[in-house]
């Protein structure tokens, strides 16, 4: 795990923690998180363009992708993920952070494991949190930057909400790499900025009613509960889960 040191953000009282780079390996499993970089970009477009692991992302996702957009679209993740995450000294709070930090899942083989010969470490999924936001304790909706940082709203009026997915290439499947990669983002999430990790409130995650393997994997394997409601943006018309955890929450399952 990389630890970022407080970075000067312009205020006396404020620290921020920067999350470039950010390595996260699995204590179970051969996998490890890491933040996205333009290297990816090959491995990034080849997962997106298979079928098999695009069916139930909706109608948005390309299935072939020239490698000069693959390369602006990782430049604009990474540049959302080199946003740090500011936290008011004096009390403790996130401030602010950034809106998005993506990750790849890479497969790590030991000396046990019967590969194929090919790399060391191989892209085989995608993880992390594809949203970072801020929502208001009283009325759930995005709070703007100057309520945030200004006087208007005093600390723990908001909460600093991600939404964590994970997709592993067809191959790779029936492995656990999935769920371990949703846990170990999770882990990284709630935890605090001077620690390495992102300080969220919350975590949250969506998924299509019809996707049986992932709402399995969330309330067979990560216990969530979740709620049936009818999508509005990505999968409009269609029923969709909404699974939510909070940081308290989390802690007590340890």
């Amino acid at each position: 795990m990389t630890s970022p040191s407080p970075e000067k953000s312009g205020n006396a009282h404020h620290l921020a923690y920067s999350h470039l780079p950010t390595y996260l390996t699995s204590p179970t499993h051969p996998i490890a998180l890491r933040t996205m970089e333009l290297s990816d970009a090959k491995p990034w477009s080849s997962i997106l363009a298979d079928p098999r692991n695009t069916e139930f992302e909706g109608d948005e996702v390309p299935t072939e992708m020239e490698h000069s957009k693959a390369v602006d679209i990782l430049t604009r993740q990474r540049e959302s993920a080199a946003q740090p995450t500011v936290v008011d000294a004096r009390t403790g709070k996130v401030i602010r952070g950034p809106s998005r930090v993506n990750m790849v899942i890479l497969f790590c083989p030991t000396d046990n494991d019967d590969d194929d010969g090919g790399p060391t470490q191989q892209v085989i999924g995608l993880g992390g949190f594809g949203s970072l936001k801020d929502l208001g304790v009283e009325e759930k909706t995005a709070v703007p930057k100057e309520d945030r940082e200004g006087k208007s709203r005093g600390p723990g009026t908001y909460l600093r909400v991600g939404d964590v997915g994970a997709m592993v290439n067809y191959e790779y499947r029936r492995r656990g790499f999935a769920v371990e990669a949703i846990r170990m983002a999770m882990e990284w999430g709630f935890r605090k900025a001077s620690e390495g990790g992102l300080q969220l409130d919350k975590i949250t995650s969506t998924t299509l009613l019809d996707n049986r393997p992932m709402v399995d994997l969330l309330e067979k394997k990560m216990g969530w509960k979740g709620t049936k409601r009818v999508a509005e943006e990505l999968w409009e018309g269609k029923d969709e889960m909404f699974y939510e955890m909070t940081v308290e929450e989390w802690e007590a399952r340890k």
